[in-house]
């Protein structure tokens, strides 16, 4: 389809057909992608308002009672310093595959980074994915019931200290959105170069914030600790507690949380208590269940399936050429050999190699390591990508797509040792 699109030799009536076939895909990706909030209000109307107004209630109010996350302030006793440091309400509206409109506030803190003192910090820990797959693999061999689950608005809860609070400023249409809200904030309106301004000061972890996510470990991994849990020492974002004799585990990245126990009724009591602590949670209970994007399924051999082929499926389409053909394998003998002379992609496709570069190293660790040599070795090249890594790259799709329903089978036979096996190449590309 590529090459007809770009042929002058193509029937009129062919290239028409292409042209309409691509310009639907493309409005496709663009449809579900988020978008600023203005514009959506010109394209959505009242549907687009309704889920800010929704969005900002959350702000208001909170997401729990008596835990708003900005709170009003008198302009009048603000600084230019105060001013200086305030940080743009930044407002997203997308359409969901199912037609329903999600909003989304968080304020740009990038300003914040020249605010930072030397010695404070902001970083927070995440769990690795090695502690997933160990995790997982301990449930399967001990036969617990495994529960995932998300806490929804997780920074929300967050309160920020004193001497971290910082300003929030909404601009234009947005102001009376807020004051649609919450009529108070109307005594607050001020202008500034013609336009309304509302300044609102932040007292929880909104996101967009840079001390955000450490606020947000800090408060849950203090929770877990309160509950009796013992954090690792390897992963801070994995915890135990001895209940009934047996291990309790509970491993979390930012708000996507999996705990397991052997027996279902302690997951249920574990589910209920932390739910008293941050409201309703979205969870699963059972054999299947989706975790940071893997769809996984846990079999009755003491092993489990990590399957991601919806996302193999829009890597493939994010290449941008028709990919077809069955091959037996990722990559052909010569995946090492660089050409001494090679063509220059133009710099739309420079930037698709590396986005899909990208995409595959995410999805190779997590659901296809069968793709590993090939996809390592274009990762040294989204720099200095040329045609003969293009096609390399073209190759690795083909592969994948002949193998799509793939799953990765991952298990123990014994929980007595668990070894690492490293293996250190010297020299083995061109720049060392």
């Amino acid at each position: 389809m590529e090459k007809v699109r770009k042929s002058n030799n193509a029937p009129d009536y062919l290239q028409k057909a292409v042209k309409v076939v691509f310009a639907q895909l493309e409005e496709d990706e663009q449809k579900y992608k988020d978008m600023p909030a203005s514009k959506a209000i010109k394209v959505f109307g009242e549907r687009a308002v309704a889920a800010l107004i929704k969005e900002f209630s959350q702000l208001d109010q909170g997401v729990m009672p008596g835990k708003p996350v900005v709170e009003a302030v008198d302009p009048t006793t603000l600084t230019r310093a105060n001013i200086a440091q305030a940080l743009d309400a930044i407002n997203l509206v997308k359409e969901k595959r199912s037609g329903t409109m999600k909003a989304r506030s968080c304020a740009n803190g990038s300003k914040q980074w020249k605010f930072l003192k030397d010695d404070e910090s902001i970083s927070s820990p995440t769990m690795g994915l090695e502690s997933l797959m160990i995790s997982f693999m301990i449930d399967m061999y001990e036969g617990r019931d495994v529960a995932i689950f998300d806490i929804p608005g997780a920074y929300l809860h967050a309160g920020i200290p004193d001497d971290q609070k910082i300003l929030l400023r909404f601009k234009g249409e947005f102001v009376d959105i807020m004051c649609k809200v919450n009529p108070e904030h109307k005594e607050n309106i001020v202008y500034e170069k013609g336009k309304k301004v509302l300044y609102v000061r932040v007292v929880r972890a909104l996101y967009g914030c840079i001390q955000s996510a450490l606020l947000w470990y800090n408060l849950y991994s203090s929770t877990l600790r309160k509950m009796g849990f013992e954090l690792n020492p390897y992963d801070k974002c994995v915890a135990n507690k001895i209940i009934n004799g047996k291990q309790c585990t509970m491993t979390w990245y930012v708000d996507d949380n999996k705990l397991s126990h052997k027996d279902p009724a302690v997951v249920t009591e574990v589910l209920e208590e932390i739910s008293k602590h941050f409201g309703n949670l979205t969870i699963t209970r059972g054999k299947k269940h989706t975790f940071l994007g893997m769809n996984i399924t846990m079999r009755k051999d003491k092993k489990f399936e990590i399957e991601m082929k919806d996302q193999l499926l829009e890597t493939i389409q994010s290449f941008g050429e028709k990919i077809e053909g069955e091959v037996a394998n990722p990559a052909t003998k010569n995946l090492l050999h660089i050409p001494e002379e090679d063509e220059d992609l133009d710099e739309e496709r420079e930037k698709r190699f590396h986005s899909v570069v990208a995409k595959l190293l995410y999805l190779m660790k997590r659901a296809r390591p069968d793709l590993e040599p090939a996809v390592s070795f274009l990762c040294t090249r989204v720099s200095v990508c040329k045609k003969s890594d293009w096609n390399k790259l073209k190759r690795v799709l083909q592969y994948v797509n002949t193998t799509i329903d793939d799953v990765r089978v991952v298990g123990a036979s014994s929980l007595d040792d668990i070894f690492t096996f490293v293996d250190a190449s010297y020299a083995v590309h061109q720049n060392f």
